[in-house]
């Protein structure tokens, strides 16, 4: 049982608000000040203890409460907190007034649908379907800072050639890396080459396949969580009750197990664009530093992109093929989405520190190509990216670097 009685005087009027919206809710704070019966030396007389009073207890709070008052408040103690965007705690009551939140009571049937639903998958695939989005972005654009440091070529862009395979996501990724290329210099020069390695002339198509993926991903995801997804289904209007099988997760299973598939390719194309990058190649020093030492310049953070795509490779194997019976054989088919959902997060957070490991390559591989410019976007983008990592010159360890690309990549996308 949570039941707490205070007695103590007011610090101060009550502050009230009333929340918008058809019915608005009062929501009262304020302060009591209650003696301690017992302190040490040096310690205060009296605990300061903030309270929340929300509707019809707010509005008497805000009639009849006023400062120097002594009063007796019963309620439930609440010690929950919330992070702040600077990092810093706040009680889960003042966020709830903040915002004239009225604390939830769950009523008939209410805790049942929270639990035995999808609501697990749905949670995870939600955050995963908004990842996906920010990484999507995120290798369109590395994807070109790339390009352009390896001196590569805009024609595989062209849209003659992607209006012959519509595919909407296709069209869409050759759209954006010739928005992307616009300007740059680099890619406007005589090349010597006639092709391109299939991570860079095959970015539309891989890219864009991906994009259709986190397209599909995104209806399925939409109508599940606008869903009853419990069990029993109740329909009031026509006074049924029924037993049937909305809680299960196979549409979310199958859809989380292709979304980390989708953000597997994006991680995999990007981790051979890296290894093109320190290969030395077209005019590029080896490893992508000018004075190579113990570190082995750009080695290392290579071997680290590639550890991380074979392992999402062996993430990618389907839960939603799996099944094991319980529960007597009552429960003999499940959709094992909650093991799709998880594997699925690790994913998306490997794919998302691939595509920091090569933006961390192509930037230090675009300063070889000085004095030369690449285009607006891509030097804006640069330009931000040198306020948190450095410019390589001398060999060093490299995994700072690679946490800090981490970070940059969260805050731009």
């Amino acid at each position: 049982m949570n039941k707490v009685i205070l007695m103590g005087r007011l610090v101060r009027d009550p502050e009230v608000r009333y929340s918008q919206g058809n019915e608005p809710l009062a929501v009262a704070r304020y302060t009591l000040a209650v003696n301690r019966r017992f302190r040490r030396q040096g310690e205060q007389d009296a605990d300061f203890i903030g309270c929340v009073a929300f509707g019809k207890a707010g509005e008497f709070a805000e009639k009849y409460f006023k400062k120097g008052q002594m009063v007796s408040v019963i309620g439930r103690l609440q010690v929950r907190s919330w992070d702040d965007n600077e990092g810093k705690k706040q009680p889960a009551a003042e966020v709830n007034a903040k915002f004239g939140w009225e604390p939830i009571t769950l009523k008939s049937k209410e805790g049942l649908a929270l639990l035995n639903g999808t609501q697990f998958m749905a949670a995870h695939a939600t955050w995963a379907l908004i990842k996906a989005d920010e990484l999507s972005a995120a290798a369109d654009l590395v994807g070109c800072v790339s390009l352009d440091a390896f001196d590569g070529r805009i024609e595989p862009s062209t849209p003659e050639v992607h209006a012959v395979r519509p595919h909407n996501g296709q069209l869409a990724t050759a759209a954006r890396i010739r928005e992307i290329m616009e300007g740059s210099e680099l890619i406007r020069r005589p090349k010597v080459h006639v092709q391109d390695p299939y991570s860079f002339r095959c970015m539309p198509q891989v890219h864009g396949a991906s994009k259709d993926a986190i397209a599909y991903v995104r209806s399925v995801v939409e109508t599940e969580i606008n869903s009853a997804t419990d069990n029993p289904t109740v329909i009031p209007e026509k006074d049924m009750v029924i037993s049937a099988g909305n809680f299960h997760g196979q549409p979310l299973a199958i859809t989380m197990d292709f979304l980390a598939i989708a953000l597997a390719e994006l991680g995999s194309i990007s981790g051979q664009r890296v290894t093109q990058l320190i290969g030395g190649k077209r005019g590029l020093p080896n490893f992508l530093v000018a004075n190579p030492g113990l570190n082995s310049g750009f080695m290392i953070p290579q071997y680290t992109a590639a550890s991380i795509v074979s392992q999402s490779k062996g993430l990618c194997m389907p839960a939603s093929v799996d099944s094991i019976e319980s529960s007597q054989g009552q429960e003999d088919h499940v959709s094992m989405g909650a093991n799709a959902a998880t594997k699925l997060i690790r994913v998306a957070l490997n794919t998302e520190r691939v595509l920091a490991i090569e933006l961390f390559n192509a930037a230090q591989a675009l300063e070889f190509r000085r004095p030369a410019k690449s285009s607006p976007a891509i030097e804006a983008l640069v330009a931000e990216y040198r306020k948190v990592v450095p410019f390589i010159k001398d060999d060093e360890v490299m995994y700072p670097h690679i946490e800090s690309s981490i970070q940059f990549l969260r805050r731009n996308f």
